[in-house]
């Protein structure tokens, strides 16, 4: 599922995301907002993101788990890069 609204692209959001080393945590705030109140930017009619602080708190926690403390270094690809689904051979 794409979330593509007011100028806020979850893939391009990601891949900025990761191209900035994984730091800060306007990435997760804008997930956030998606999956608690519809929106990349809160409030939006409906209130702040419940546990905002929590749930970015949770997201470094998973982060530092997985890469033990020190993210992978990572370079972001070619514009002409297309990624295939993971459909079965074509």
């Amino acid at each position: 599922q794409s979330y593509n609204e007011g100028g806020w692209d979850y893939t391009t959001e990601l891949r900025k995301f990761v191209d900035g080393g994984m730091t800060g945590t306007g990435f997760i705030d804008g997930v956030s907002g998606i999956v608690n109140r519809g929106c990349h930017n809160p409030p939006c009619g409906t209130g702040p993101v419940d546990g905002a602080w929590v749930r970015a708190q949770n997201f470094r926690k998973v982060l530092d788990a997985l890469f033990d403390g020190s993210p992978p270094q990572v370079g972001s690809f070619p514009s002409s890069v297309v990624f295939q689904s993971d459909s079965g051979p074509s």
